[in-house]
């Protein structure tokens, strides 16, 4: 076993902007000075499409707050 099991890893609250998802794990997949693929940082991603809009509840006003949603996801 190569890799060092201590490492924290990340997660990624995702689908509220399935690009947005996309967008900020290919960042940090190059911003890792890895050599190889087990140098990279440990992700886990949840892309839940599902969540209520943010805009809506917090701009808006009048949707569904994500804030519950978001805390059943980790």
């Amino acid at each position: 076993m190569t890799g060092d099991i201590s490492e924290k890893t990340v997660v990624i609250l995702g689908g509220m902007g399935l690009n947005a998802t996309v967008d900020i794990l290919k960042r940090i997949i190059r911003l890792t000075p890895a050599k190889d693929d087990v140098d990279h940082i440990h992700c886990l991603v949840d892309n839940d499409p599902k969540v209520p809009s943010r805009i809506k509840a917090l701009i808006e006003g009048n949707r569904e707050n994500p804030g519950p949603y978001l805390a059943e996801m980790t």
